[in-house]
């Protein structure tokens, strides 16, 4: 409980998900006490065994003989498998409730079974049945968590309880039940601030109990002015299963089992995953069975592994429960640190009934409640402090002061450092950007960061009508200025040349990156303890400071700011490239933009950041400018080729310094410490690479010389002597005088730079992997010949990796979604920009000898138009 309320703090819910377990002890009318022993509804398997009762009733004559032998068989596997305790086939019960619905001459069995659950399955001898059915103890204690901490359920059940619970619980709010993905889609989509509040329960399996007009069950249907062809649900009738003149409407169910039954769950799925998932703290389980809903326990199981979080299933028979079988004991229990308190991430069966469990469940949570209020009121002051070294955000933005919490964070020595790295890299010094190169850096970056985050979550609050938090906004403000602590020397640059040696980090599945860094550097920072104790202080945990740095802390507003579409980062690095560089598609005010930003963004009832109104032209505008950033500067092929030249000397280092056993103690010890199994040496390499690079940035720190400039000149004065082949001798000598020799007096390429570096050659677009085989096989085979330059897809509103879309075992693939903006959507469809472009381009250039580039490009122009699957090597 404690947990669940820390996390409430946070932002995060508590997800209910319940099964008929919890409707098995309902609360008896006054009227029945002492005379009514126990109310309940039955379970599907009780509902089938009346079903063939009324089927029992009726003459044999009626029945088709090869309908009676099927439907009999079919009875008998579903006792067999019942009484053998084995798999219950789903497709089976379909089948049995498709015959009664489907066939008109059992019509009578259809509507008295339909009457039954309506009026008396609960009590035949007092005729209440589930439109008269009371809720459980559990289905209110439920309803009372959704103002408490949040609450949000999802049931399996049919008999419309919870939403009653909410309903008394909530008589003067809007509540409101779901069972049709786009209804629930517009709800949790809502962009404008609710006038009221609004409680929720979503029919996962979609609600049991849908009527229609149907031509077969009405006489009267031809010459009816009422008629319709859309299913209502039964509670929306006056009368059950008839409609406003007395005929009866044809009431149907969604078969377990059927291809339309599970396609109508994984569509309401689909919308969980985008618009809720992200914030779910934990997932209580009460009284599921799933052997009716293995798409449900898919996503379940999905959801607690890619969340990370806790799961609790409370069922009387653990032995019968998929929820226990397949998540609980499958996966292991582990120990987080929280405020210095042990918590286990566990996921735990509970054996109780659902009223004991809500018993216990509430007062704990009530008083984990109280606590909370008793904890010390924190207070963070920003002192205002002289103006930095920052000018560009000094001009265009109120200062706002620094905590002392951030003043020790800037003072450690991997936030410190970025200060020496130019935040365009080497770009910095062969663009001629000199007078305010010691002023854009990457430190000045993550401070702009931090100032537009800030910006952006006081507008947003304010206009979402939420309060602004101290703690939440210092934890925002610790994300945005850490954000890039994981950049080496050379930046992005230095990512591409590990992935092209294929170095990978241990245990990591993708390629080396600067936020798989920025992970281990910030927990490298928060061992010290006096830090750490700062950030539980404000209520946060270092694990929930890198999710909210990756884009997966699971608020909405708080991760799209930081690492979203349109964030802090790029509306910096947007303003602060172009003001160096003078690259304008068109002149963008910095001031201007940020008060349109601001102007309409706010905060969706859901917890999304939205931007509307004068926001969405900004924030397009600096969209466009990015897209014209990175089609003039960051990825011009002048530039390009001496980046390339750059990562020709790095590679060639690399090869020639790692390629040995003779790994450093403490990198030896880290990895035993981590008790890490290397099966290459790839990892190992990365540790000493990366040992190399911050020790080289120490030492070449400060001066007149560019950090990175200094490293890059160390690297090639050590392979002058070594050893190494002619050819590629010469074609380092060329790589290091293509970047060396670029500068005119006043610091730009002159044009004989320009013509030699622009001496390209473009192939045709290939698929990504084909072209990395490829570069890969002719650098191989012909090195130094020519330099191959794979420039990837440019994504124009860029979703990061934590939320892109993914393949789940429960047939969903939804991205997770932090961001609403109807109106620029809609923008961006229109200039066909949604997409960005998913090709890539290729770029080589010449290097060495015209023959060996002859060759060389022979040989690609042969690998090209091979059909080789991708990765195969000769």
């Amino acid at each position: 409980s404690s947990y669940i309320v820390g996390e409430h703090l946070k932002g995060k819910i508590p997800l209910f998900v319940i099964g008929s377990g919890i409707s098995t002890d309902l609360e008896i009318p006054k009227h029945l006490e002492g005379k009514v022993e126990k109310m309940s509804v039955p379970n599907m398997f009780g509902m089938l065994k009346k079903l063939q009762f009324f089927y029992n009733e009726i003459e044999n004559d009626r029945i088709r003989e090869e309908d009676k032998e099927d439907l009999d068989k079919r009875f008998k596997i579903l006792h067999n498998q019942l009484q053998q305790k084995r798999v219950v086939d789903r497709t089976n019960v379909g089948e049995i409730f498709r015959y009664f619905q489907e066939k008109e001459y059992l019509k009578e069995v259809w509507i008295d079974f339909n009457e039954w659950l309506l009026t008396k399955c609960v009590d035949e001898k007092n005729e209440i049945g589930i439109i008269d059915a009371r809720p459980s103890k559990a289905h209110h204690k439920i309803a009372e968590l959704y103002e408490k901490v949040n609450a949000f359920c999802l049931t399996t059940n049919f008999d419309g309880l919870i939403f009653k619970a909410l309903e008394k619980q909530y008589e003067d709010e809007k509540n409101q039940s779901y069972w049709e993905p786009n209804a629930l889609r517009a709800f949790l989509t809502q962009e404008n601030v609710r006038k009221r509040k609004s409680y929720a329960e979503v029919q996962i399996r979609g609600d049991i109990f849908f009527v229609k007009c149907d031509p077969k069950w009405c006489d009267q249907y031809e010459h009816c002015q009422e008629k319709g062809e859309k299913p209502k649900r039964i509670w929306e009738l006056e009368k059950p299963l008839k409609c406003e003149k007395g005929e009866y409407m044809k009431p149907f169910i969604s078969f377990p089992g059927t291809y339309e039954k599970d396609k109508e769950v994984r569509e309401i799925l689909n919308v969980l995953w985008q618009y809720l998932t992200s914030k779910v703290s934990c997932v209580i389980t009460i009284g599921i069975g799933g052997v009716w809903d293995p798409i449900l326990i898919a996503f379940l199981s999905d959801l607690v592994r890619e969340r990370d979080i806790p799961l609790i299933n409370v069922t009387k028979s653990p032995d019968n429960s998929h929820i226990h079988k397949e998540i609980v004991t499958s996966i292991s229990e582990r120990i987080v640190t929280e405020n210095k308190t042990p918590i286990r991430k566990w996921r735990k069966t509970i054996k109780l009934k659902a009223n004991d469990f809500m018993d216990i469940f509430n007062p704990s949570i009530d008083q984990s409640i109280e606590n909370s209020k008793n904890r010390p009121q924190i207070k963070i002051s920003y002192p205002v402090i002289p103006k930095g070294d920052d000018k560009f955000w000094d001009e265009n933005l109120p200062d706002q002061g620094m905590s002392d919490f951030e003043k020790e964070l800037i003072l450690k020595k991997a936030v410190e450092i970025t200060r020496e790295f130019a935040q365009l890299g080497l770009k910095s010094r062969w663009y001629g950007v000199k007078d305010d190169r010691w002023l854009h850096n990457r430190l000045n970056h993550a401070k702009g960061v931090m100032k537009i985050a800030t910006c952006l979550y006081d507008a947003a609050c304010e206009h979402g009508k939420r309060q602004v938090r101290a703690e939440e906004r210092q934890f925002l403000r610790i994300a945005a200025l850490l954000h890039d602590i994981g950049h080496l020397p050379f930046s992005h640059l230095i990512e591409e040349v590990f992935q092209e040696l294929n170095w990978k980090p241990s245990g990591y599945v993708e390629s080396f990156n600067h936020d798989y860094y920025t992970k281990e550097k910030i927990k490298e920072i928060f061992k010290d303890a006096k830090l750490e104790g700062e950030l539980n202080n404000i209520g946060y945990t270092v694990e929930d400071l890198i999710r909210l740095i990756n884009g997966n802390f699971g608020i909405g507003f708080l991760d799209a700011i930081i690492n979203g579409p349109f964030d802090a980062d790029k509306i910096d690095y947007v303003f602060r490239d172009t003001a160096v560089t003078k690259v304008y598609l068109r002149h963008l005010d910095p001031k201007e933009s940020i008060d349109k930003i601001q102007e309409g963004v706010s905060i969706s009832p859901e917890g999304l950041l939205v931007l509307k109104e004068s926001s969405t032209d900004a924030a397009f505008e600096v969209l466009t400018q990015r897209e014209s950033l990175y089609e003039k500067f960051y990825l011009n092929s002048a530039l390009r080729l001496l980046e390339k030249a750059v990562k020709f000397i790095i590679i060639t280092y690399y090869v020639h310094t790692y390629n040995t056993l003779d790994i450093p103690e403490n990198i030896k010890e880290k990895f035993l410490d981590d008790k890490i199994q290397i099966p290459d040496l790839g990892a190992v390499r990365i540790a000493m690479a990366v040992e190399e690079l911050e020790k080289l940035s120490v030492e070449y720190r400060g001066g007149q010389i560019d950090t990175e400039w200094k490293i890059i000149s160390y690297m090639y004065g050590r392979l002058e002597n070594k050893a190494l082949g002619n050819k590629i001798k010469d074609a380092l000598r060329e790589c290091f005088s293509i970047i060396s020799n670029i500068e005119d007096e006043r610091g730009y390429l002159n044009e004989e730079s320009k013509r030699k570096i622009s001496s390209q050659i473009q192939f045709p677009k290939i698929p990504i992997d084909k072209s990395r085989y490829i570069a890969k096989t002719v650098s191989l085979r012909f090195p130094g010949a020519i330099l191959i330059d794979i420039l990837p897809p440019f994504e124009f509103f860029k979703i990061t990796g934590s939320r892109r879309h993914k393949k789940r075992s429960d047939g969903t693939s939804a991205s997770s979604e932090s961001f609403l903006s109807e109106s620029l959507i809609t923008k961006l469809k229109a200039e066909s920009k949604l997409g960005g472009r998913e090709q890539i381009q290729i770029n080589m250039y010449k290097l060495g000898e015209a023959s060996e580039v002859s060759k060389a490009l022979d040989l690609f122009k042969k690998l090209q138009e091979e059909e080789r699957p991708i990765g195969e090597e000769e």
